[in-house]
């Protein structure tokens, strides 16, 4: 996973739920450290594999560990959710698929799947109703949703100089980030929002439309920074 916001989220989840947690920011990492690990006779119990990164995706990484003969669990992670994208996915090689933001339940209830032991049931989660606040109202995740708020200003200004330098590509990659790790936080409307501005930057949508959605994702996330608070204790 190259985005620091899930590598935080998603380590925090699977240690909660007891697991030693090694994070790779790129394929070609976790490709190196799957394989050390499986030849120094201590290989992962699973492998949760990002599909999209820098340097080496998850396909190619995924392939190459099949190639080589490695036979642990490998699950994808990957913001599409299309039935053509999971076949994909399993394609290359992963045994299963989830798709980001991550639902913490479903993910270790995957992994507990995967393992055969037994599945990790989370509380159920309840959205305060008149502010933007986290969904989340697990006691052990305040630290890392305050985080998560503390950082959207910056996440909110690389956005707009990105649009403001008509960088397109930068500007779809920051949304495709921001895209997947703001509903793991409890911010799903901030997901939706990225997710507009990710698909317009790749199809070269006119910059006013942009702009335009640029500025409401600002306004969202100037509403959840007001709003941090209120995240229950």
């Amino acid at each position: 996973e190259d985005g620091p916001d899930n590598q935080r989220l998603i380590s925090f989840v699977l240690k909660k739920a007891g697991a030693d947690v090694i994070v790779q920011g790129n394929g070609k990492l976790g490709l190196d450290a799957a394989l050390a690990a499986r030849d120094g006779g201590h290989p992962f119990d699973v492998i949760l594999m990002d599909m999209q990164m820098p340097v080496m995706d998850g396909y190619e990484a995924t392939g190459q560990l099949r190639k080589s003969g490695y036979t642990g669990p490998i699950i994808a992670l990957t913001a599409h959710a299309m039935a053509s994208d999971r076949q994909k996915c399993i394609d290359a090689g992963c045994d299963d698929y989830t798709t980001k933001p991550i639902n913490r339940t479903k993910l270790i209830a995957l992994i507990g799947a995967l393992l055969s032991s037994e599945e990790t049931v989370m509380p159920p989660q309840e959205s305060p109703p008149d502010a933007l606040v986290s969904d989340l109202d697990d006691e052990d995740m305040l630290e890392l949703v305050e985080m998560f708020i503390e950082e959207l200003p910056d996440k909110v200004a690389a956005i707009e100089k990105a649009s403001a330098e008509q960088d397109l590509a930068t500007l779809a990659m920051l949304a495709h980030q921001l895209k997947g790790s703001a509903g793991g936080y409890g911010f799903p409307s901030i997901t939706d929002s990225a997710k507009g501005i990710e698909q317009g930057a790749k199809s070269s949508d006119d910059l006013e439309t942009l702009t335009q959605q640029i500025d409401a994702l600002a306004d969202l996330c100037r509403r959840a920074s007001a709003g941090s608070q209120q995240v229950k204790p």
